[in-house]
């Protein structure tokens, strides 16, 4: 899961992942972070416009979770 979500400047996982990518709505790569996170992470998304964004969160076994995040 991300939280929080919404979120205004950042949002976290509740697992440790590899790999995160947002996409706009239109399907447009709009901000990736690569490495190894744990869950005590954040990711600052406070360049982004406000809106709903898809994130793609692969783990460290290489799974790919999908979700919905509302910037504010």
């Amino acid at each position: 899961n991300i939280y929080p979500n919404p979120s205004r400047t950042s949002f976290s996982v509740n697992v440790n992942v590899s790999d995160i990518e947002i996409y706009d709505l239109a399907g447009k790569l709009v901000q990736t972070f690569n490495g190894d996170f744990t869950r005590t992470d954040s990711f600052d998304i406070s360049n982004l416009n406000t809106g709903l964004y898809i994130v793609k969160v692969e783990n460290d076994s290489n799974q790919t979770m999908t979700t919905k995040l509302v910037k504010l």
